[in-house]
């Protein structure tokens, strides 16, 4: 099973996207979408450990 994490952006809004990749088929939950300053942010405190991404349909906890 691989857990990965993606930071997509378009049209001045991001948002993080979670794919949980196991034998049947991934299983994919989403931020909801904010201004691109606020979502690098959010995605920079993810990588340093001080916020995380959990299994409630990606929402983002500190």
């Amino acid at each position: 099973m691989a857990i990965f994490f993606e930071l997509i952006q378009s049209g001045g809004v991001a948002f993080i996207r979670r794919t949980i990749q196991d034998e049947r088929e991934p299983v994919i939950a989403e931020t909801h979408r904010w201004p691109l300053q606020e979502a690098w942010l959010t995605w920079a405190a993810m990588l340093a450990g001080q916020m995380r991404v959990n299994g409630r349909g990606g929402v983002v906890e500190s």
